[in-house]
């Protein structure tokens, strides 16, 4: 048995020249898949040590809070330890960013991938306004 294989014909593709904006615009994509591909940890052990005693504070004070409420503490009390949480929370937040610039931001920059760096801190610093 013979078995007949097609042929299709089709015109040879031209390749379009790109402009320097798509060129740039496909590096800077390259350069964002290639910076979301890393995985960032908090590898220190005494900056996990660190950031786990503030979460801790932090939790224990919102208990504190629970407990005010339910015992019918006045509002303005709750709220001082309200606010005092909140700025702990901030606190903690600053220093994992700190320690993001520190070490992973800065080693992007050191590789040349400052754009995309700055881009994360920026999107880092609108989130906790």
């Amino acid at each position: 048995m013979q078995t007949k294989t097609n042929i299709v014909k089709t015109k040879p593709q031209t390749k379009k020249k790109k402009t320097l904006k798509e060129i740039k615009e496909q590096k800077t994509k390259k350069a964002i898949a290639e910076f979301k591909k890393q995985k960032e940890t908090i590898g220190d052990q005494k900056i996990r040590k660190e950031i786990k005693n503030r979460i801790n504070r932090v939790v224990g004070s919102m208990n504190g809070v629970r407990k005010m409420v339910e015992e019918g503490f006045p509002c303005d009390e709750v709220l001082v330890q309200l606010s005092a949480v909140l700025n702990a929370t901030k606190g903690i937040a600053n220093f994992i960013l700190l320690n993001h610039l520190n070490g992973f931001v800065s080693d992007e920059i050191k590789k040349g991938n400052s754009e995309e760096a700055i881009k994360n801190v920026v999107d880092y610093f609108k989130r906790f306004e």
